[in-house]
C-alpha cells in the first residue's frame, strides 16, 4: 500500500509539472503570435501610408 501511495504522489507531481510546462509553452506561443500580429498590423499601416503618399504625389 505504501509503495502504491508513493507512486500515486509521484504521478500526481509529474502530472502537475507537465501541465505547468504545457501552460507555460502555450503562454509563450500566444505571446509570440500576438507580437507577430502586431508587427503585421504596423507593416500594413506603413504600406497604406506609403500608398496614400504616392497617390497624393501622383495627383499633384
Amino acid at each position: 500500500q505504501r509503495d502504491f501511495d508513493l507512486k500515486l504522489v509521484d504521478l500526481r507531481e509529474k502530472f502537475a509539472n507537465e501541465r505547468q510546462r504545457i501552460e507555460d509553452d502555450d503562454r509563450e506561443n500566444l505571446s509570440r503570435e500576438l507580437q507577430k500580429e502586431g508587427e503585421l498590423i504596423r507593416l500594413s499601416q506603413k504600406m497604406m501610408e506609403d500608398n496614400e503618399a504616392r497617390l497624393k504625389a501622383t495627383i499633384e
